[in-house]
Order: structure tokens, then C-alpha cells, then sequence
């Protein structure tokens, strides 16, 4: 429980899955493929991560690369160390139209579980992520 297990070992599940847009784009070190909801941004989707074990986290960055239109409207960051029980770490608005990657940084807190809700309303574009990164 002393550092982040590699990303390769993360367990990712979401609201939204796809064949065409698998979960496994966001760990998979490229920048040109991705994850997406392939579908409104209503408020509801999210990404959770569990490392298997408790780590220390203090930072995660979502990039949509090329498809920064695509970025979520409104977020929230949250911890748990059961799975069951969340801890808000941190919210936030997408950088809409903009290509910069979405950088959340909050006290270091060891948890097991991430998770990442998309709580905007954008009907004309989807929640894309092309990379996830946890620090």
C-alpha cells in the first residue's frame, strides 16, 4: 500500500462500455485511442478504478486528446477504500473547446477505489477520455 500499482493492473468498470471504445483505451499509453460514453452527456456516467490494493493518491488527469469537445461538462472526484462508501475529494468544470488535459489535484488520501462522475448536461457531445492518469 505504499504506491500506485501499474496501470496495466487497474480494474476498470463504468457506466458506459463499449467494443468499439473498450475501457482498456484509457490505460494503454496512446493518445489517439479512447474510451466513450458514445452517447448525450445526461449527468449520470462514471468511471471507477480499483487498484487492488490501498495507495497514496493525490492527482488525477483526464485527457480527451483530439477530442477535447467531448471533455465532461461538470465532475466529481471520489475515494473509497471499500468500494461502498465515498469520499467527495474534489469538483470541477471540463475545459471545454479546450485542448488542455483535465488536472485534479486534492490532499493526499489512501484509498483503493476511484471514481469519476461526468454531472453535466451536454446534449451535443459525449464524455471522451483518451488517457487516465493517477498520481
Amino acid at each position: 500500500s505504499g504506491t500506485i500499482p501499474p496501470r496495466s493492473t487497474w480494474k476498470l468498470t463504468a457506466s458506459h462500455n463499449s467494443a468499439t471504445y473498450p475501457l482498456s483505451n484509457l490505460v494503454d499509453g496512446s493518445i489517439t485511442s479512447r474510451w466513450t460514453t458514445e452517447g448525450k452527456q445526461v449527468g449520470n456516467e462514471w468511471i471507477i478504478v480499483d487498484f487492488g490494493t490501498t495507495a497514496p493518491v493525490a492527482k488525477v488527469t483526464m485527457n480527451a486528446g483530439g477530442s477535447f469537445y467531448d471533455c465532461p461538462v461538470a465532475y466529481s472526484v471520489q475515494t473509497s477504500t471499500d468500494g461502498t462508501n465515498w469520499t467527495t475529494k474534489a469538483t470541477g468544470r471540463g475545459n471545454v473547446n479546450s485542448r488542455t488535459p483535465i488536472v485534479v489535484t486534492f490532499a493526499k488520501t489512501t484509498t483503493r477505489y476511484i471514481r469519476i462522475l461526468q454531472t453535466g448536461t451536454n446534449t451535443g457531445n459525449w464524455w471522451t477520455m483518451m488517457e487516465l492518469t493517477i498520481e
